[in-house]
């Protein structure tokens, strides 16, 4: 089969590798579709170290190829969306549900084989059936989507509150969906790109700025505010003066 690994920064190559064999447990998954997440970019350009031993990619979706010896309630061909983030299934921390801080848990795409290659082994725990109306390409977003939906269950939006997010790419349109549907007021969103303007109005923003379009100051100001671009920015110390620090990710704040 074909996959994609890292070379170099700003360097990647489809190489042919062998077909894995799914274990005990396991399914092997054919990909059909793949994302590319902001921390792909990140690796790309060497400004994260990149795994180079194991394909990129955690936004994928696919059909099921082979199955397990053991492998009970799942067939053939069938569409699946991955959940990326692999875990052990055995300590404290994944016997209470909270997998997401299992001392052994390892990402798709960099401590495991991920999603841009023709197949790809995944434990059968981790899939999750696709829904017939739901197309293989619209399953990508589906992580990003939990991601803007987990940020603002952190952040305790409800129903009625201002919302400000800063950053129209895909995680920022993503916030703007999930905000609506979770009942916010008004949903302003402050863009780069002017295709991010179209994007954030199309997801139902209340108001959206960019370098043409600065928002006007108003009298009731956002109460919650997500940072979805990341980078430089500037942050006020108890004097007043100013420092610069990097924010990566998603960053909140009342």
């Amino acid at each position: 089969m074909k996959a994609a690994f890292y070379t170099r920064p700003e360097g990647v190559e489809v190489r042919d590798v062998p077909r894995p064999d799914p274990d005990p447990g396991e399914v092997l998954v054919r990909v059909r579709a793949c994302g590319i997440c902001g921390s792909d970019l990140h690796f790309y350009r060497g400004q994260l170290p990149a795994f180079l031993a194991n394909s990129p990619g955690h936004e994928f979706s696919g059909e099921i190829a082979e199955l397990g010896s053991d492998i009970r309630g799942w067939r053939r061909e069938q569409a699946v969306l991955i959940d990326p983030l692999l875990t052990c299934g055995q300590c404290v921390q994944c016997r209470v549900g909270n997998g997401n801080l299992c001392p052994r848990r390892r990402l798709m795409g960099t401590l495991a084989p991920g999603g841009m290659a023709e197949y790809v082994r995944v434990p059968v725990g981790a899939l999750h059936p696709l829904p017939e109306e739901m197309d293989f390409e619209l399953a990508t977003l589906v992580e990003p989507l939990a991601v803007a939906v987990h940020a603002l269950h952190l952040v305790g939006l409800t129903a009625g509150q201002r919302l400000l997010v800063l950053g129209g790419g895909g995680l920022g349109a993503l916030l703007v969906l999930a905000a609506r549907s979770l009942g916010a007021g008004e949903v302003a969103v402050v863009c780069r790109y002017p295709q991010q303007v179209e994007a954030a109005r199309e997801m139902g923003a209340s108001r959206v700025a960019s370098a043409a379009e600065p928002l006007e100051p108003q009298r009731d100001p956002p109460e919650i505010v997500v940072d979805a671009a990341g980078g430089a920015g500037m942050a006020l110390e108890e004097d007043g003066t100013s420092r610069c620090h990097e924010t990566n990710g998603l960053l909140k704040s009342h």
